[in-house]
């Protein structure tokens, strides 16, 4: 998910591999989900995701809607202002070999110049993939073609609006006719997160490790810790909540179509984490977003060639959010600008092969890069994952472990300081055996989704069947099966990363904690097939069990509480299939977003930004 912010998009002479070198590096950018997530990508808000969606359509389970959004952060009041880029090639790619790389794609163009946008949609086999050499598709299937005003703009947030805009189109399956529907425009951002604590208070952003200790708070809600004292965090509101949604109140410029799967599917499926066969139902999908390899502007109007090169890319709701840093688990080697090269093929990154890179050059390395390189550049940068030991071991770092650490500070109290144990809920994920799970859920960065599972809803409360719903699918093909817009991506994150993330309390010697050493605590060095997070630092006062020096890395104590107590009820909190959203409802037809905040002071309004 990322920020939005309202400017133009700067255009460049001629964009070459080269100048993508150059947009390595600068002032520190902010993210979540994929809102305003590089340097590199925050001047180009028209092509920067804010969150991408793969899931079976709950009114034809014989489709698949496929879903991407940009303009992160629209300010209500001027919505009719933003528009998709007539230049930008917008993907989303399907890998249905395993391969990883895209064996179908989904192109969306824009079209309309400085009068009212049009768009058409194309499917079909690319002729180059990866991040550069794109082309349009030649000879693809069109699914729709929207006509200038095609592009919903919000200027009336109204539902019959909003249903007024969708494009019927067929695409044809021997001699039937299989219904395909597009929709763009300017909708609610269904994403709701507690952005300014997770990554900045607490610390995701600049650096986790490096700027722990400047951090402001240690968790999402603030309470006096039986094992660790005092944890600086938001107050407890009259309401029940203590987060703040950092998105609520603006909207999104989204692309939304319903596809039917068969012309996903086809090859022999990606590979089921849990049993590391290939599933032919099972695809992986990402988007991405290119802009023209040549670029001329002559102070009026732009012309371009017919080749694009890729400046952003989203996957799955927390890779390059989380995992895209300069810091590295205890055991791996940084990044290199030579080993960047190397791996890529070309000189990326230029200067010093032995060269470290930066959070930012990261950040953007990821955005310019392709699924196909996700293991060799950021596999290392995910840790390791605890497994199922059998008993409580002082000496050995696993599940029961970290469950007894959890539940002695006072984590897992349902709503109120925290939330329930999520693994004693996934089977066999309770018993994980796998230390390399979190990698493999993780890289490549792409949504899992296995197309024969039928939704059972997206609108909040929709999923009856909770988190072991195998149509929420939690820790399965990926973090969760696909997305939906309801679906907690954050919490449910926060609760899988504090229950199975490896992390490595005190070095030759325990931390002492409530009188006793941390449970699940292990010499650094005895396992050297582990990659922990650090947290060797970790001093507590023995009398106070006051946190004296917390944990090197912010992210350890980010995750602790397993939610960012948005939604005040505790059931609520408990179902990760339901993102509570108290802005604007999910619709429950197609294109199943929220009607778009209206302008300040119209029926509808809640207040821009809602802050409480």
């Amino acid at each position: 998910m990322k920020f939005k912010k309202l400017a133009t998009r700067a255009v460049s002479a001629v964009l070459t591999a080269g100048m993508l070198a150059s947009n390595f590096g600068g002032v520190p950018s902010a993210k979540a989900a994929d809102h305003r997530d590089s340097v590199a990508v925050d001047a180009l808000i028209e092509g920067d995701f804010t969150d991408v969606f793969a899931f079976v359509d709950p009114a034809d389970n014989d489709n698949v809607i496929l879903s991407f959004a940009v303009n992160p952060f629209i300010n209500p009041n001027l919505n009719p202002t933003y528009r998709f880029s007539d230049d930008y090639l917008y993907q989303m790619k399907i890998d249905n070999g395993g391969s990883p790389a895209e064996d179908v794609v989904m192109q969306v163009q824009f079209n309309g110049g400085r009068g009212a946008q049009g768009y058409t949609v194309t499917l079909g086999t690319p002729s180059v993939t990866g991040p550069r050499g794109n082309r349009a598709l030649a000879g693809g299937t069109q699914l729709c073609n929207g006509n200038p005003g095609a592009v919903y703009t919000g200027a009336a947030a109204v539902t019959g609006q909003q249903q007024s805009y969708v494009i019927e189109g067929t695409t044809p399956r021997g001699s039937a006719a299989n219904n395909v529907k597009c929709w763009a425009g300017v909708a609610d951002d269904s994403f709701q997160t507690d952005v300014s604590q997770i990554i900045f208070r607490i610390g995701l952003n600049p650096d986790p490790v490096g700027g722990a200790a400047n951090h402001t708070q240690d968790v999402g809600r603030g309470f006096v810790s039986s094992s660790f004292g005092p944890l600086r965090g938001r107050p407890l509101r009259a309401d029940g909540t203590s987060g703040v949604d950092g998105f609520g109140g603006f909207n999104a410029s989204t692309v939304a179509v319903s596809i039917p799967k068969h012309m996903l599917t086809g090859g022999q499926g990606i590979r089921d984490v849990r049993t590391g066969q290939r599933d032919s139902n099972l695809i992986g999908v990402w988007g991405t977003v290119s802009r023209p390899e040549s670029e001329t502007f002559d102070g009026f109007n732009t012309s371009h060639g017919d080749t694009y090169a890729q400046f952003e890319r989203m996957g799955q709701q927390v890779a390059a959010t989380v995992w895209a840093f300069q810091t590295t688990p205890l055991g791996e080697n940084r990044i290199t600008a030579g080993e960047v090269n190397q791996i890529v093929g070309q000189t990326l990154i230029t200067g010093d092969p032995a060269r470290q890179l930066s959070v930012n050059e990261i950040k953007d390395l990821h955005n310019t890069t392709d699924a196909a390189t996700d293991a060799a550049l950021f596999r290392r940068l995910t840790p390791t994952s605890l497994k199922k030991g059998g008993t409580l071991s002082l000496t050995q770092n696993t599940i029961e472990g970290r469950k007894t650490l959890l539940t002695a500070g006072g984590f897992i109290s349902p709503g109120i300081t925290g939330t329930p144990y999520l693994l004693d809920e996934l089977q066999p994920i309770a018993n994980n055996q796998n230390s390399e799970l979190q990698r493999d859920i993780t890289w490549p960065d792409y949504m899992r989704l296995d197309t024969e599972q039928a939704t059972d809803g997206v609108r909040p409360g929709a999923a009856a069947a909770g988190n072991t719903s195998p149509t929420l699918g939690l820790v399965t093909v990926g973090y969760q099966n696909g997305r939906r817009p309801a679906d907690d991506v954050v919490d449910i994150y926060l609760r899988v990363a504090r229950e199975l993330t490896d992390v490595q309390f005190g070095d030759t010697v325990a931390p002492i904690v409530d009188g006793n050493p941390v449970p699940g605590y292990e010499p650094y060095g005895a396992n050297p097939a582990r990659r922990p997070l650090d947290c060797r630092n970790l001093v507590v006062n023995p009398a106070s069990n006051q946190i004296l020096v917390p944990c090197r890395d912010a992210r350890i104590f980010n995750v602790l509480q397993g939610t960012d107590f948005i939604e005040s009820s505790i059931l609520d909190i408990i179902n990760l299939a339901n993102q509570v959203s108290d802005e604007r409802a999910l619709e429950a037809t197609f294109p199943y977003f929220g009607l778009a905040n209206p302008m300040t002071g119209e029926n509808g309004t809640n207040e821009h930004p809602k802050q409480k």
